[in-house]
């Protein structure tokens, strides 16, 4: 039997001959009609093993539009394509079909495959599949597959995708059996598609082996014209990869971004690019802070376009990142609003909104209403009522309408009984937030302060060093100490306060303002730093002033009996009839992302202070200033006396911080 590469030269050498070549053409296309069919059979069943060369043999003997060449009938019109154009239904064209399949080309048979797919909904897909003349069609498919160059192929695989076929039918193993062969003759547009149709079909080893092999064929000639692309192009290519995140090579990945930052000073995304861009970047797993800041500032801009399903996935996008933009979450924020969206898709937007501190009142408000008109939404075990109730703990804001949506949290009994079977750090994060919330329901508390669930905290926070878990306890427990004076269960032991309050001490509490301090009210005598209550509270920095708002010496009564070298404020001798005033300093962190309010945990702590006797003052410190140094030259340092006239000092200098939290109250009167 002849070799392939024979079987191509003797076809060259016989080009020159017209009648030759008019075989040849026939040949290629299954269309002999001539008496020397039954001498090339075998021939034809040889080429047909080669799809390689069968690709190569049809671009260059074919002619336009794949039509068969004719001797006389050269200008005949084609009679099957007319009838074809003419069809207005499936049924019309699987009627042609069945009179016309064994006289099919090309052309024919892609026609057929495209009207079908145009007129796919006057017919059901389960109905069509079992027609006997689309089975036919597709037998028909399988004949003369292999004759197909690349773009009829990869149209093909189009329309049966989009007919529903399955990546398991005999049809499609045989087009993505030759779609192996055929990307490499693809441009980067089509590979596009074809990986757009791929990662639709059912995974099966022809279909994974695609999946590795198109985004190593794309790699191929990005890194040769990556530069030359267009934006759009671009952004396609990065969805691709990101659609086969697994396979991609790194190394085009890196050249497609920066070829990326080379296009975004020149050209400007559109909404969907930006979106598509926003996917990829998540799913690749790349923190480009340009390309997300351009991409997100466009999708805040024009978010009302944004379908229902993108606004969940661009934030989950972000969330994946660790990137946050405020502007993007308010216009999400305010599109559910708008669109009245119900709680099932607003769900999935809170767990995002709780995880990065985001507070918007509208959408609290809106929330609130859905919970209250229908409290059956709570006892839906798909929604978690620990993410519902933390996100109304985002901040220290309270209105009626969220008091009675937490109320409702609270009658939900079937999910708080659940929580019983699940792990017991999420009863604890519950209680903790009911605790941030000023809601202290019996049962809650006792289900994680109970001596068998402390134990089993205590010991998973030594064995896998949940350290979180150590600090929840902590605060659940000074809630509880503080607020709740009915309570008479169980307890944090002094050993875990003390090692909780070593913990919180490592977290970065620097006493920033301490010298400031001291040098506007007095030394050590007359402003204590760092101290604590017996309770395990933290006080930044505490000021005694007697009647007439002049601070005091204070004196510490007892040693260290601990050996932790913490000052208790219950060991301190305060004078008689003095006010204690307990300076609570707040950082970036402890305030909302997008708003200067205090976020619920943090305003806690004034709660529990003020409850206790003290007279707490809430001070913000912006932790972007150019040195901290700067500070309190500008704000203590150089007024010393002029402070203690001043009932407000205000952290407004735009040239010493980005973030400044509104007015802060340094005392009520220090004359």
């Amino acid at each position: 039997m002849l070799r392939a590469f024979t079987l191509q030269r003797s076809f060259e050498r016989l080009a020159c001959n017209a009648y030759c070549r008019q075989l040849m053409t026939q040949l290629v296309d299954k269309t002999l009609i001539l008496p020397c069919n039954k001498q090339y059979i075998g021939n034809r069943r040889l080429l047909s093993t080669f799809s390689n060369d069968a690709f190569k043999i049809r671009k260059q003997y074919c002619t336009e539009a794949n039509s068969v060449l004719r001797t006389d009938e050269s200008n005949a019109p084609d009679l099957l394509a007319q009838q074809l154009k003419r069809s207005e239904s499936v049924i019309a064209v699987l009627a042609l079909v069945e009179q016309h399949v064994s006289v099919m080309n090309d052309s024919h048979i892609l026609n057929a495959l495209e009207l079908i797919t145009k007129y796919k909904g006057s017919m059901k897909k389960e109905i069509l599949h079992k027609d006997e003349n689309f089975q036919l069609l597709c037998k028909h498919i399988r004949k003369k597959a292999r004759f197909f160059v690349p773009e009829e192929l990869l149209q093909v695989f189009k329309c049966c995708s989009v007919l529903g076929l399955s990546s398991n039918t005999k049809t499609l193993q045989a087009l993505l059996y030759l779609m192996r062969h055929a990307i490499n003759d693809l441009e980067i547009e089509k590979l596009i598609f074809f990986g757009f149709l791929l990662r639709k079909q059912e995974s099966n080893r022809i279909v994974d082996a695609l999946k590795v092999a198109l985004p190593l064929v794309i790699g191929f000639q990005v890194e040769a014209k990556a530069y030359t692309y267009s934006l759009g192009q671009l952004t396609d290519i990065m969805g691709l990869f990101g659609d086969f995140a697994s396979s991609a090579p790194q190394k085009v990945v890196r050249t497609t971004v920066d070829a990326l930052h080379n296009r975004v000073q020149t050209s400007s995304l559109y909404l969907q690019q930006a979106a598509r861009l926003l996917a990829s970047l998540s799913k690749l797993g790349i923190y480009d802070k340009v390309l997300l800041d351009i991409a997100t500032n466009l999708l805040s801009k024009e978010g009302e376009k944004l379908k229902e399903n993108d606004l969940i996935s661009i934030v989950r996008c972000c969330y994946i990142l660790g990137y946050y933009n405020p502007e993007l979450c308010d216009m999400l924020c305010t599109e559910y609003v708008k669109r009245q969206l119900d709680f099932s898709r607003t769900y999935s937007f809170l767990q995002i909104l709780v995880s990065n501190h985001h507070f918007s009142r509208s959408l609290t408000d809106y929330v609130a209403h859905l919970l209250t008109t229908d409290p059956k939404i709570l006892e839906n075990p798909n929604f978690s009522i620990v993410v519902i109730a933390q996100f109304f703990a985002i901040s220290d804001t309270t209105s009626d309408k969220w008091d009675s949506a937490i109320n409702s949290i609270l009658t939900a009994d079937g999910q708080i009984r659940s929580l019983s079977t699940k792990p017991p750090w999420l009863s604890l994060v519950f209680a903790k937030t009911l605790a941030v919330l000023a809601r202290f329901p019996q049962d809650v508390f006792d289900q994680v302060l109970k001596p068998e669930s402390l134990d089993f905290l205590l010991s998973q926070c030594k064995k896998e060093k949940q350290e979180d878990n150590l600090v929840d306890l902590y605060l659940l427990d000074q809630a509880v100490s503080t607020e709740c004076m009915d309570y008479s269960g169980a307890h944090l032991s002094p050993a875990n306060r003390i090692k909780a309050q070593a913990l919180l001490r490592e977290s970065g509490m620097d006493y920033a303002l301490q010298h400031a301090m001291q040098k506007a009210f007095g030394d050590q005598q007359y402003v204590k730093t760092g101290v604590y209550t017996h309770l395990g509270h933290h006080i930044d920095h505490l000021i005694a002033v007697n009647k007439f708002n002049q601070p005091v010496t204070t004196a510490l009564a007892v040693s260290d009996k601990d050996g932790t070298k913490v000052t208790y404020v219950e060991d301190l001798v305060i004078p008689y009839e003095c006010r204690t005033i307990a300076v609570v300093v707040y950082k970036e962190d402890d305030y909302c992302r997008n708003v200067t309010r205090l976020r619920g945990e943090s305003a806690m702590r004034l709660r529990h202070l003020k409850a206790l006797g003290y007279s707490p003052v809430a001070v913000s410190i912006p932790l972007r200033c150019v040195t901290l140094s700067q500070l309190q030259v500008a704000f203590f340092d150089s007024y010393p006396t002029r402070l203690r006239q001043k009932v407000v000092v205000r952290f407004t200098d735009s040239r010493l911080c980005c973030h400044t939290p509104s007015i802060v109250t340094i005392l009520k009167s220090c004359r």
